[in-house]
């Protein structure tokens, strides 16, 4: 894969694709914390700004001392869950390494596995997982997963692999407030029977408020 070197940084380049796209990537080296030379790199980037803005928070993330999160900054959701799952199971009963080993394999991995750890946001968070287990599972049941996330995601935020754990405001609805919100509205049948009663018994001014 022949690439060119930018003129903004020279550890920032242009390459292309196998599609021939034009793509941007950085690698910069640096000295771990016992001295070891290592190189933290990206690729995949449509524009050369967004490269360069990532390449700037690894720099900043060297000096700064949290030379860990650079480490990491390529690991995806699914790996760490299995360095977490693997690291802590033999502090765990036997029912919750069933039950966890179990979550992790038909709801976490497939669902967040391919996510970059430190790139997953709130939004997709959202979206790909709570949003898609409420479509097959009651809201505490959803709430027990994400539970099970946020652990896992301390636990990254404990060994300094991410800064912070984003996602520990997300509310769901438990399943009370989504049957009270349910219950909140007429049906068809009931509004036309409401709306036949208010206009035969009150005034016309009160009807057409209601109606509109």
């Amino acid at each position: 894969m022949k690439s060119e070197k930018s003129k903004k940084d020279d550890h920032l380049f242009s390459y292309y694709n196998a599609k021939n796209e034009k793509r941007w990537k950085y690698r910069y080296k640096y000295y771990d914390s016992l001295g070891n030379r290592k190189e933290a790199s990206g690729q995949g980037f449509k524009n050369e700004n967004d490269a360069y803005r990532e390449l700037l928070k690894v720099k900043s993330s060297i000096v700064n001392g949290e030379v860990k999160q650079v480490e990491h900054s390529n690991l995806t959701v699914g790996e760490w869950i299995d360095i977490w799952f693997k690291t802590n199971k033999n502090q765990w009963k036997d029912s919750t390494i069933y039950n966890r080993k179990l979550a992790i394999a038909k709801q976490l991995k497939p669902l967040l596995g391919r996510y970059k750890l430190r790139k997953l946001d709130k939004a997709t968070y959202q979206r790909v997982f709570i949003n898609k287990l409420l479509t097959k599972f009651k809201p505490s049941t959803v709430k027990n997963y994400h539970t099970l996330f946020k652990i896992a995601i301390n636990a990254a935020v404990e060994n300094e692999v991410v800064d912070k754990n984003r996602f520990v405001k997300i509310k769901i609805k438990d399943d009370q407030e989504i049957e009270k919100t349910n219950k909140n509205f007429y049906t068809a049948a009931e509004l036309k029977k409401f709306l036949e009663i208010v206009k035969s018994t009150g005034k016309t001014t009160q009807y057409s408020m209601i109606f509109f």
